[in-house]
């Protein structure tokens, strides 16, 4: 993680700025514990799950 981020001083703003959110949410996901009440369950957005197949949402749910 450190190494993406100190490599991200490279890249342009537009695209930094779309890597940074996915290391955010990669940072929270790597952070929560078992029982917190906001874990964050994918990386994905919502308007990405919508395309997601029954088969993909099952694989995810297991992890």
């Amino acid at each position: 993680m450190r190494d993406i981020e100190h490599k991200l001083d490279q890249v342009d703003i537009d695209v930094r700025e779309r890597i940074a959110v996915r290391l955010q949410r990669a940072q929270q996901v790597l952070a929560q514990r078992p029982k917190d009440k906001r874990q964050l369950d994918a990386l994905h957005t919502p308007e990405e799950a919508k395309t997601l197949t029954r088969r993909q949402w099952r694989w995810i749910k297991r992890r």
